[in-house]
This record gives structure tokens, sequence and C-alpha cells, in this order.
């Protein structure tokens, strides 16, 4: 891969990337980068992470957005970064909260996962849609509480560890073959954390901790011995029978008679301590989230995506539950305004303001009193399986002096298309990972390897043009 990450590090050395590292590393507080299609914003924002040396966290406007830029941060972080750099996606909740529903499990826990490990201290990338980033949230402390940490020797009884286990999200189900399921069966408990590679078999010989060590779920065989482990919640609303109970207490003097007919069963199943369907939406209304991600990623820089439009998918998002909210109370269903639920414009406006920040724009617009820089690229040509049409311009890519790399999301894929190109005797070499030394290739030589871009682009100052099996 030798040759790609020589022909990709010249795109990183155009005169907008290196004024743009130069103003972070100077202190600027706010730099503006425009121009950026394609994976050209990834490749921007790993720039500017290896020259500000801080911990990032980049908002998007749609949780596409979000995955996709993750993916490109990765592929670029991988061929550039010295050192390993977690780059974590925290995803929305993807589910309305007037419809009565929580978020599905996978996505709860992905964002309690999400928040764990922005809480570690270590360096990191994270990317997230502003939605995502939008939700509020209870304090910092508060989710550590609920972040289990176990020591062979401790003194604790396997039955507060699985009431631990109940209100962080965790179902009880043997065996145990997936994250966020636990079993207890005398003194044994097994558990699988999202923060383990394999789920974990804790034994305890009355209310002491006596060994504890990871097992493969297939043979249930150990695979390595610890000494500790730390235990993530399934959520980051994790809740005790406590609080649920309180809820069914307080929450009729919240709204009138002809609404509480419609909570009954929420009612219910609060004053036996059990969760109930979108309980989430439902509790701020007596322990209200005071807190927002904001307030989780001090020292970070933030980096916003088209900003205007980021912004724009947020108001939208507000009127849209609005409505539905108008719609639910005339109907006497008890629900919480959006507000309650989300932060609004003006306080993502006043969050960012906290932050130094590296705005990426793809279409510049002048903004006063500000000096901004701009990356000329474009977006490449998607041919969807038109192998002659590819063929032709490749051709026209050579004889016009570019350096093409072509990448796919396997070798396999890269090898077919190899053939093809030497079958149309268009010069072309296949880097794979393993060869330390690659050999030497034509100069117009189309370089094709793996590597998980959502787009290609083109960069005229550097003659660069990166196409991905998607196009």
């Amino acid at each position: 891969m030798s040759r790609i990450r020589q022909s990709l590090e010249s795109a990183r050395s155009s005169d907008a990337l290196r004024h743009m590292a130069r103003r972070l590393a100077q202190g600027d507080r706010v730099v503006t980068l425009s121009g950026l299609a394609g994976a050209t914003k990834g490749l921007a924002i790993i720039h500017a992470i290896l020259a500000d040396k801080r911990p990032a966290a980049v908002l998007t406007s749609t949780n596409l957005e979000a995955e996709q830029l993750a993916q490109d941060i990765r592929f670029f972080l991988e061929l550039f970064a010295s050192a390993p750099l977690n780059v974590i996606h925290l995803p929305s909740f993807e589910v309305d909260p007037y419809r009565g529903l929580s978020p599905h499990p996978e996505i709860a826990a992905a964002r309690a996962q999400a928040i764990w490990q922005i809480l570690q201290g270590q360096p990191c990338v994270l990317v997230a849609s502003v939605r995502a980033a939008a939700a509020r949230l209870h304090g910092t402390q508060r989710f550590l509480e609920h972040c289990l940490e176990l020591k062979t020797g401790d003194d604790c009884s396997p039955e507060e560890v699985r009431r631990h286990l109940h209100e962080s999200g965790y179902i009880e189900d043997d065996p145990v073959t997936e994250p966020g399921e636990f079993s207890l069966r005398g003194g044994i408990l097994d558990l699988f954390s999202p923060n383990l590679e394999n789920p974990a078999r804790l034994e305890f010989y009355g209310d002491r901790l006596e060994s504890l060590r990871l097992f493969d779920p297939e043979s249930q065989r150990s695979v390595s011995t610890r000494q500790s482990i730390e235990i993530v919640p399934m959520r980051e609303y994790s809740v005790s029978s406590a609080m649920l109970r309180r809820w069914a207490e307080e929450v009729p003097s919240h709204w009138s008679e002809p609404f509480q007919k419609h909570l009954e069963e929420e009612i219910g199943l609060a004053r036996q301590g059990e969760p109930f369907p979108a309980f989430e939406f439902f509790l701020p209304a007596i322990d209200p989230p005071e807190k927002t991600l904001f307030d989780y990623i001090c020292g970070f820089r933030v980096i916003t995506v088209d900003r205007e439009v980021m912004e724009g998918a947020l108001d939208k998002h507000h009127a849209e539950l609005y409505e539905r909210y108008v719609d639910r109370i005339e109907a006497h269903k008890p629900v919480l305004a959006p507000d309650r639920i989300y932060i609004t414009l003006d306080e993502l406006r006043a969050g960012l303001d906290r932050f130094p920040r590296l705005e990426l724009e793809e279409l510049g617009i002048d903004k006063p009193g500000e000096s901004q820089l701009r990356l000329a690229s474009q977006i490449t040509r998607k041919y969807h399986g038109n192998l002659h049409e590819l063929v032709e311009d490749l051709k026209k890519f050579r004889d016009a002096g570019e350096r093409v790399v072509f990448l796919f999301s396997n070798l396999g894929r890269a090898e077919r298309i190899n053939e093809i190109l030497r079958e149309y005797e268009i010069p072309a070499q296949l880097c794979r990972e393993e060869e330390k030394e690659e050999r030497a290739a034509d100069g117009g030589a189309v370089l094709l390897g793996v590597g998980q871009l959502h787009a290609g682009f083109y960069l005229p100052a550097a003659n660069l043009r990166v196409l991905t099996g998607q196009d």
C-alpha cells in the first residue's frame, strides 16, 4: 500500500491543507475550509487532527453522513497516523419519541458504548449527526456511576451485580452469547459487556468474587483470566426501580385527569419497578437531563460539516417533532415537549461557541471578517457497472497526466478490475497490504488496492483522482 499512501500523501501537501494545519497549530479559534467534495472531508479532518494533536468531535447533518465520514476517517488514519486513534460513531435514536417506543436496544447500546469511550480520556475522534448530538444527557458522573468495575477479591453479592445489570439494560438469558446478556446460576454469573471481546464468567464464593475469566461462547472454554473488568451500561439512561416508583407516584401531578387514563399501563409497570416502552421520553418529567454532549467533550475541537445545512436539519427536526407533540396533546396523550428531550437550535449554537472549531463547507460562502481557505475538489462520476465508459475515462485520465487510485472494499474485487484493465491494455498495479516492497510501476499506472471510502474525489492541484468500487 506504500504507493497508494504516497499518492494520497501528495493531496495532504496542498496549500489549503497546509495553511489550515498552520492556523490550527498557532491556536486560531475558528478556521473555515471550503470546496470539499466526496471523501476530501475525511482527508481534511484527519489532516487537522494530526496537526492539532487534540481529540475532535465531528458534527454532520444526517446519521448516514456521519457513518460514511467515520468510515473515511478510519481509512485515512490507518494510512497516515503513527499511533492508533479510536474513531467513535454516536448514532441518533432513530425513533419518534411520540410513538411510545424506546430506542432499539442495539442503538441504545451503541450510544452508551460511544459515551463510555469518550470518557476514557484516550485520543479519539467522535463522529455524530446533529440529531445524535442534540439529545439531552445526564451528567458524566451519573453515567460513570453505572459503569461497574469488578476485581477479584471484591466483596459484592451476585444478586447486587444482577440488580445493577437489570438497571443498566442487560437481559437475562442462558447461555450468554451476545453483548448485553447475562445469566446467574448459583454462584456463577456470566455476562457480556459490549467493551469486552468475549463474555466474562464471574465465580463467587458467598459474597466474594473469587475468579474472573473470559470464555468462548461457542465452546464455553476459558480464553483468558482477568484481575478486573468494567461493565458498561447498555443504555445511556440507566434507571433504578426506586426512580421508576418515584415517577409512578409523582407523574399524575404533571398531567390533568384526561391525560392520566393513557398512562395506566406505564404507571402500573413503574410501580413494580419495571421499565416500560418509551420510559426514556417520560422520565424527564421528574428527572430532567440537564447536560448535553458538549459537557462530555471538554478539551475537544469541534469540526462542523456544512454548518448551515446541519443547523437547518436540527431546526426541521424540532419543527416536525413539535407538530407531532401538538397532535398528541390535542388527543390528550401525555408527552413532553421536544425541547425537554433535545436541545434547541439556539442551544446548539451556544454550545458550538464554547469550543475551538474547524468549519468544513462544500460551498464557500464568504463571511464578514473571516479569512476562508479553499481546497478545490470535485466529486467523481458514478459508473453504475458500465465498464466500457470506465475504461474510456481511465484512458482520458492517463492522457491528461492524472494519477489514478482505485480503491475497493476487498482484494477480490481489486484483482478482478486489475485483470479487466490489463485486458484493455491499461497499465495497472495491484497494491497489496502485505507486500513490503512493491515493484516499480509505470508512472501512469492505475493503482488498485483495498480501502473503505464512501466516495471518490478529484484534486486538480495534486492532479490526483481517487475512485472507489462504489463509483
